[in-house]
């Protein structure tokens, strides 16, 4: 269900894309962190681990008996022989094998992006999470709420494109909290604004050249793919801003009426009631 298609030539470079996506996140999810009460789990599961990085952070901020899930064997393989001290497994996070109500937290990070069926999947967390027990979203992406300047549409939309091809749901962002409704929760959600600008920027985009590249032959020719990438990276090393909306939710109780929802946009802060 979740099998993403070939973007890695080698575990060890998803390792490297990886680890640099949790970069990126690492402020966000610590605040995450600290709002969900993490310092009192006893147990973690990280849904769609890849090849560990995230999972291994759990465990050395936490106490917690920490698991680390993904489909891809060759991730998993790689987390083994990277990271001790967590129960790494292969599987579908859409059939995990665990009892039902078993983890005081499940948490995932870019993972429902790559979910044909993220109600489904969401469902099976929730069955393996203890009553009164935390499901925590770091980071779903919403490409189409990226704000740019100076705009290169042509890059954004061939960005788009070669996600969509590989299977992914580049506006899972603005679902989220949806998603996490519909499944019956209370749902904490809101947007935390990144934004990259100038040198780092530039050091983003060189580092995701080969990663674009590959993505962008999907569905353009090579030399149509080298010229966007290189344009972009030009339009950067000028001072380009951009600003991205990763998107986080937090659910701990189920809910059939009567529950509070928090969106938290920006400064603002809007109170709901579901019925």
């Amino acid at each position: 269900m979740f099998r993403v298609r070939p973007m890695f030539e080698s575990a060890e470079e998803a390792s490297r894309f990886f680890a640099h996506q949790a970069l990126r996140t690492s402020a966000i999810r610590r605040e995450l962190y600290r709002r969900a009460g993490i310092q009192r789990m006893k147990s973690i599961l990280d849904a769609g681990c890849g090849t560990g990085e995230i999972t291994s952070q759990l465990r050395e901020i936490t106490t917690a008996n920490v698991t680390g899930v993904d489909i891809e064997e060759i991730f998993i393989k790689c987390a083994r022989s990277n990271y001790g001290g967590v129960d790494f497994r292969c599987s579908d996070c859409a059939s995990l094998p665990y009892e039902d109500c078993c983890f005081d937290m499940v948490t995932f990070h870019f993972f429902l992006m790559w979910a044909q069926k993220p109600s489904r999947v969401i469902g099976e967390l929730l069955r393996v999470l203890k009553r009164g027990g935390v499901l925590l979203a770091c980071a779903e992406p919403d490409y189409g709420g990226i704000i740019e300047y100076p705009e290169n549409r042509e890059f954004r939309k061939a960005e788009e494109e070669a996600l969509r091809a590989r299977g992914a749901d580049t506006k899972i962002g603005r679902k989220l909290g949806f998603l996490l409704r519909e499944a019956g929760l209370s749902v904490n959600q809101g947007v935390f604004a990144s934004v990259i600008e100038g040198r780092q920027l530039v050091e983003d985009l060189r580092f995701m050249k080969d990663f674009y590249l590959r993505d962008f032959t999907q569905i353009m020719d090579e030399k149509r793919a080298r010229t966007l990438i290189e344009k972009e990276i030009k339009i950067a090393a000028r001072g380009k801003v951009m600003v991205t909306p990763p998107f986080f939710g937090r659910s701990q109780e189920r809910i059939r009426r009567n529950g509070t929802l928090l969106i938290f946009a920006g400064y603002k802060v809007m109170r709901f009631w579901l019925s």
